[in-house]
């Protein structure tokens, strides 16, 4: 009796995950809602992405209604995925009874040119439109209330997106969609390009709102924007300017992933959350600037960004770098960890092949395993933080403990000798963490700041520069060129090179 029932259990779910649509009327199919006198357009798979066949004719008519077996329907839905892949699909008549048009509903019909949509619908779903690259203008009514993320990425015709004046939740205003008080960004049409400037009121950009509008060189940000979205600007190619605003409190995953023609970038004070791969593959930034904020740097957060060369952490409170956040930035060579520093990720800092030191502040705890893993380079490893941080086996590779000089604090080197891995740098010595004892001489080192930056004269630029703080306690170990990279809060700074120093004010 049990394999009867198992038998008969199997054959339905056979049944259910072959039979996709429940009828077909002039080859098109439907599904049965569950009000029981309602229908959808359909697909004719089994509801796994590429495994049903598209529609094939250059034009469709949907009716309003279908007979089946003596029962008439109403069709009020196009369903999620109905066209999908449907390249020949040119024009599609629907009937004034649909109300909603399901997610990817339209997802890859290239050939799309015509389609009107009808009064009555209240939703058009997440990436309804997609890459349909031949339709060049659309009409939304008054009825629609909710528009899905990405609705019409890479609709790279679409030149004229109208919204009916009395539509309640949205307005179109010069290619971008907004909420009807222009509070949120919901999406930019593709052909979007050249400068925008956000609106005043706007505080939030959704999701994807700008994704693939590749002809966007500038965004002028207002000063009242709190939010963007996951992808928002993803794939801007063209952007090459970014100045992130001081509003700004939470950035999105993978917000300006892959725009690759940006060179700078500035993180602010407010800003409390950003998303893992939020920088990216931004292959020409050179400089990231962070100032004042206690974010995490997140996983991929800088990942790939081959010309990175600088990181400045400006009075940041940063805790915790995450895995792979700065892995294969090729260019990097020097790294200063803000003070606040506990925790150092897996990968954080992998194949950064022109990594040349380092130095940790007080409070740095755990060092990931392959943090620094393939980069051969590291010459100079500061540690200021007494207590040895905890190594991993493959936290460094092993010609770093072989060549790297580390230098611990005065009356550490022993228990650093002790550690687990910390013991196998074979050149290790101690050095002086605090200025209590420096005699100044402020005539003997010429130092200036600029740009609220130290610069240091009459010494080779490779020459060893220590940074006190006005209390004694050490802040960055540097060499003379890369001293004026580094951008310092308002404050006065002792400068140490060898037995000379100098103090200066920021």
């Amino acid at each position: 009796m049990k394999r009867v029932l198992l038998s008969i259990v199997l054959m339905m779910s056979l049944c259910v995950s072959v039979c996709a649509y429940d009828f077909t009327v002039d080859k098109i199919y439907y599904n049965i809602l569950p009000t029981g006198h309602e229908v959808e357009v359909t697909h004719n798979g089994d509801g796994v992405e590429g495994e049903y066949d598209a529609y094939n004719r250059t034009r469709y008519t949907i009716p309003e209604s279908v007979t089946y077996e003596g029962i008439t329907y109403t069709v009020v839905r196009i369903g999620d995925s109905a066209f999908r892949l449907s390249t020949r699909l040119r024009e599609l008549t629907l009937p004034a009874t649909i109300t909603s048009i399901g997610d990817k509903a339209f997802y890859f019909c290239t050939q799309l040119q015509t389609i009107e949509i009808p009064s009555g619908v209240l939703s058009i779903g997440e990436m309804a439109f997609f890459n349909c690259f031949s339709l060049a203008s659309l009409q939304i009514p008054a009825s629609v209330t909710t528009i899905g993320q990405g609705a019409f990425m890479k609709c790279t015709a679409l030149s004229a997106l109208n919204i009916d004046a009395n539509n309640r939740s949205y307005c179109c205003v010069n290619k971008v969609i907004y909420s009807k008080d222009k509070s949120v960004i919901v999406e930019a049409l593709p052909t979007l390009s050249g400068r925008y400037n956000v609106p005043e009121t706007v505080t939030r950009i959704e999701k994807n709102a700008f994704e693939f509008c590749t002809g966007l060189t500038e965004v002028n940000f207002n000063e009242n924007l709190r939010e963007i979205g996951d992808f928002a600007f993803y794939y801007c190619t063209g952007l090459t300017s970014l100045t992130l605003p001081q509003s700004l409190e939470k950035l999105g995953l993978g917000a300006f992933f892959f725009c690759d023609k940006v060179t700078s970038v500035v993180l602010n004070e407010n800003l409390k959350s950003v998303g893992n791969r939020a920088f990216s593959n931004m292959r020409s930034l050179v400089d990231v600037e962070i100032n004042g904020s206690n974010i995490a740097l997140a996983e991929s957060m800088f990942s790939n960004c081959i010309k990175l060369k600088t990181l400045t952490c400006n009075d940041a409170k940063i805790r915790t770098i995450e895995d792979f956040a700065f892995m294969g930035c090729s260019a990097l060579t020097v790294v200063s960890y803000p003070l606040s520093l506990t925790s150092i990720g897996e990968y954080a800092f992998a194949n950064c092949i022109k990594l040349r030191e380092l130095t940790f502040g007080y409070h740095i705890e755990n060092i990931a395993d392959y943090a620094y893993d393939n980069t051969p380079r590291i010459r100079t490893i500061n540690v200021i933080a007494e207590e040895p941080p905890v190594l991993y086996e493959n936290t460094f590779i092993d010609a770093i403990y072989e060549t790297a000089q580390l230098n611990v604090p005065v009356g550490c080197q022993s228990v650093y000798a002790a550690a687990e891995y910390w013991r196998n740098f074979g050149k290790m010595s101690e050095y002086d963490t605090a200025v209590d004892e420096i005699e100044q001489d402020e005539n003997s080192l010429r130092v200036s700041v600029q740009n609220g930056s130290i610069k240091v004269y009459g010494v080779a630029t490779d020459t060893q520069v220590s940074i006190y703080g006005a209390a004694g306690s050490l802040i960055y170990i540097a060499t003379a060129s890369q001293v004026e990279l580094i951008k310092l809060p308002q404050g006065i700074y002792i400068v140490c090179v060898g037995n000379q120093s100098g103090k200066v004010a920021i």
